[in-house]
């Protein structure tokens, strides 16, 4: 038998010829599928395990892999996944690295940390240890100060999602300095001084000017009252990080996921009444961009932050841990979708789509989509008549003529393609 060009990929290789070999002769096709992609991994330099271990569920699995093997399909890249998954190699202990002076000494205690985590992983866990150990290669020559420019960890070859949060939580609860400001503070005095009211922003502010103002009112220590927390500035929006979801299941509703707390703020800035149950329209914006999308509230997002699924980040450009700004969306009725038209690229096992079928997928995103602001050539996953899909927006135009975006109504001429 052949060998192949990465070795860890040869009992995958093996897999699927014995796979191809099981079908029986009234199913050509699909044995010579097989044999075709067992050739494609055959001269392959990618290395199929650590492609798996490096993805979170099967979604991430099947963009990675359409990207480095756009000419297998769906069913077998799903077959391969799951062969990974049952399959682990053979286990090799990871070398431990001992510790080196970084480039930067503010990042030292970064590159040790990911060593020790590296170090952490047991031996059946080779891939993750090796990719931590990566990393931590590249801080160790990085000539730019991480804790202060976090926004360039991309630089650094090997950095994923999950190396990513690993190192702004090590951040986070490691910083270099207590440098955090105490809040503003109010001085105030008794009622027989009305009129004099001044926000400080720190404790030592409010010295000179309480030393100042006994010194030239007359006024004596007791007439001043003790120092309170200045009371913060109302705004229109709240400013969220960017996060994982929890729950898979939440990927295939093309909404964003809030805490309770947060979408409370939001509730309160929007002038509605506050319900768990409803879903809130807010824009999200950084620096350059701003898209619409619909929120729904759960208890397992963190405070402060926004889970959005791949896709979402992937067209928006939002990375992990990226501060977005948040705000409720005044909906406009020149916005709504007079046409729409998508493309559904079935991901599960190969099957024929009928002219039924098409109407069963069309009524089921006007079900469970509508109410959603979309863009062309974004893309979301649903979960339809037992097939796993993901659904290309191909064009859209609203009532008013525009063509950049458009709410999904109930009117909305919706059209299905199948790839």
């Amino acid at each position: 038998m052949s060998s192949c060009a990465v070795p860890s990929n040869q009992p995958i290789y093996e897999a699927l010829i014995k796979k191809a070999n099981s079908y029986p002769t009234d199913k050509p096709y699909q044995a010579k599928a097989c044999k075709k992609a067992a050739e494609t991994i055959l001269s392959s330099k990618i290395d199929i395990y650590k492609l798996v271990k490096q993805c979170n569920n099967m979604w991430d699995w099947q963009d990675d892999f359409e990207d480095d093997f756009p000419t297998i399909g769906s069913g077998i890249s799903n077959f391969i996944f799951n062969y990974v998954n049952d399959n682990p190699l053979p286990t090799v202990t990871p070398q431990s690295v001992s510790p080196t002076q970084c480039k930067v000494p503010n990042n030292q205690p970064i590159y040790e940390a990911l060593i020790k985590k590296a170090n952490s992983y047991p031996a059946d866990k080779m891939y993750q240890a090796k990719a931590y150990k990566k990393v931590a290669e590249g801080v160790l020559n990085f000539d730019q100060d991480i804790y202060t420019n976090s926004d360039k960890l991309w630089l650094i070859n090997g950095v994923g999602d999950s190396i990513e949060v690993f190192i702004e939580d090590f951040i986070k609860a490691n910083p270099l300095t207590n440098s955090k400001e105490e809040p503003g503070f109010c001085i105030k005095v008794n009622p027989d001084y009305k009129g004099i009211s001044v926000c400080y922003k720190t404790k030592q502010d409010l010295i000179p000017f309480m030393k100042e103002l006994i010194t030239n009112s007359g006024l004596t220590p007791s007439d001043l009252f003790d120092a309170v927390p200045a009371p913060a500035a109302e705004t229109d929006s709240i400013s969220l990080k960017v996060c994982f979801l929890r729950d898979n299941s939440q990927g295939i509703t093309n909404c964003c996921y809030i805490n309770p707390a947060d979408a409370a703020k939001l509730a309160k800035i929007s002038g509605k009444p506050f319900d768990r149950s409803s879903k809130l329209m807010c824009s999200l914006s950084n620096a350059s961009t701003t898209y619409v999308y619909n929120l729904c509230i759960c208890d397992d997002i963190p405070a402060g932050s926004i889970g959005m699924n791949l896709l979402q980040r992937s067209y928006t450009k939002f990375k992990i841990n990226d501060n977005i700004v948040v705000a409720p969306y005044t909906f406009d009725n020149k916005n709504i979708a007079s046409t729409m038209t998508v493309e559904l690229d079935i991901l599960t096992n190969a099957c024929v789509i009928t002219e039924a079928d098409k109407k069963r997928i069309t009524d089921h995103i006007k079900q469970y989509y509508v109410g959603q602001m979309f863009y062309p050539l974004s893309m979301f996953c649903a979960y339809i008549d037992n097939y796993m899909c993901r659904v290309i927006v191909v064009d859209i135009k609203t009532v008013s003529g525009g063509t950049e975006y458009g709410l999904l109504d109930n009117p909305t001429e919706l059209t299905v393609l199948i790839s």
